[in-house]
């Protein structure tokens, strides 16, 4: 008996330990802001300077419903190599704005009237 008691006190204080290991200020553990958005990816955000709600993207996306960012793109980050198309439109359709490569903007501030617009976007430059 005294084994088993031996046992499930050292598993015990094993998770114990653990468990104030990784308790943590998010802050301190993961990234903030622009900082989010991966390398290679083009990033858009529902909050200036890169805050709030974050989706990302390699190829890009008719339908930015299926991120929960449709009409909410308020900044975005091209850390892609390539030019990338914001569409105001599902499928790639009506209105298209071209970002650069290494582009960091906010839009209520640069471009006020694309605030929370697009709809769709996709890697390449407007046709």
């Amino acid at each position: 008996m005294r084994l088993k008691l031996a046992t499930l006190g050292s598993a015990t204080a094993l998770v114990l330990a653990l468990g104030t290991a990784s308790a943590q200020p998010a802050s301190a553990t993961s990234a903030a802001g622009w900082d989010r958005c991966p390398n290679g990816s083009f990033c858009i955000f529902d909050g200036v300077n890169g805050t709030g709600t974050i989706a990302w993207f390699r190829s890009g996306s008719p339908d930015l419903r299926g991120q929960s960012m449709d009409n909410r793109t308020s900044s975005y980050w091209n850390r892609n190599g390539d030019q990338w198309a914001l569409y105001d439109g599902y499928n790639y359709g009506s209105g298209c704005f071209t970002v650069h490569a290494g582009a960091q903007t906010d839009l209520p501030s640069r471009f006020p009237s694309l605030n929370n617009v697009f709809s769709s976007l996709q890697k390449g430059g407007c046709g």
